[in-house]
């Protein structure tokens, strides 16, 4: 960060800071810079931006840097006047992103809501959806998956950039691809690198005591559920494989001593690997008491996704049936991308 990244960052942590200093800041120290290929972008495609939109492209870019070179385009649609509900979505989750960059985190969750209410409100649309609308809900689902990457890992950067490669190195099974030397070299690299992966919490001063240990559950949580993806599904390695059953294991240990787990990728990956009724338990107490505490759509509609793929594996052999296609089946299965995929 610069002086004046800085300085944005600690004018936008005081609660007390109204919108219109707001603005007023994002245009005095924000919008230098905005670099001028987004501004001749803008113009190119002649998008109208309001006040309000100027100041969220500034705030974004400034946290973004020069990685938004890459989201350029989305930038200008997300600044449109558009108030269709996946607009709006899209807009609010990149605010989330960027609030979350300056460790502002009460400004963070409030955008994450808010992207939420406006991505399910577009879900629960009639079909069909137009093309740009499916995109942007797409891409907000997407992202807020990222979101909630980043509010649990300390190192979670790191974590998304390992992801990343496990999901870009899962390939159909009757591709050339898929186990060659090349792509076991990849998936054994990825593999040691969560083994090592140093989890470092950067916080508020004020996130001490049981939220600090939170933290550390759910990013070893994440840690083992990355580790199982990349076994079960990259690597196509059977369930009952020892060292998938000790991954497994380690899994639940760490879920059992949790008070909650209210991030869904690492429980939608665990549940799916659960071998007994107790674990199949614990996974829906979970989600309950989740649901209890917000009940949000996602909740339920990871329930019903767990559900129905336990049901296929209880219908199949369950050491003989491929992950990849299980998941493949019960992702498609939704009438849009759950939001945590």
């Amino acid at each position: 960060m610069g002086n004046r990244d800085i300085e944005l960052a600690v004018r936008l942590r005081d609660p007390d800071w109204s919108k219109t200093c707001q603005n007023h800041f994002a245009h005095e120290v924000a919008l230098p810079h905005v670099p001028e290929t987004v501004s001749s972008l803008v113009s190119s495609q002649s998008v109208y931006l309001t006040s309000e939109g100027r100041d969220e492209v500034a705030i974004v870019q400034v946290a973004f840097g020069d990685n938004a070179v890459d989201i350029q385009q989305l930038l200008v649609k997300m600044t449109s006047n558009s108030t269709r509900s996946s607009a709006m979505a899209l807009r609010q989750t990149l605010l989330a992103l960027s609030f979350q960059f300056f460790f502002v985190p009460s400004k963070a969750i409030q955008h994450q809501n808010q992207a939420i209410q406006h991505l399910q409100t577009s879900i629960d649309r009639t079909l069909p959806w137009d093309k740009d609308e499916a995109l942007q809900a797409i891409a907000a689902s997407m992202l807020l998956s990222v979101y909630e990457i980043l509010t649990s890992w300390g190192c979670s950067l790191e974590l998304l950039d390992i992801l990343y490669e496990i999901f870009d190195n899962v390939f159909d099974r009757d591709s050339e691809q898929h186990k060659s030397p090349e792509h076991n070299i990849r998936l054994k690299a990825l593999e040691q690198r969560l083994h090592h992966l140093i989890q470092c919490e950067h916080s508020d001063i004020s996130n001490v005591g049981q939220v600090s240990s939170y933290n550390t559950q759910i990013a070893e949580f994440y840690r083992l559920a990355a580790l199982l993806y990349l076994q079960r599904v990259a690597r196509n390695s059977p369930r009952d494989a020892p060292h998938v059953i000790k991954l497994a294991a380690d899994a639940y240990r760490a879920l059992e001593v949790m008070a909650r787990c209210d991030r869904p990728w690492p429980l939608f990956v665990i549940a799916l690997e659960a071998s007994t009724e107790d674990e199949r338990r614990l996974v829906l107490v979970t989600i309950e008491t989740l649901l209890e505490r917000r009940p949000l759509r996602k909740w339920m509609t990871l329930r019903t996704m767990i559900q129905q793929a336990w049901s296929q594996i209880d219908l199949a052999k369950a050491n003989s049936l491929d992950a990849l296609l299980l998941y493949q089946s019960v992702i498609n299965h939704q009438r849009v991308p759950p939001m945590f995929i």
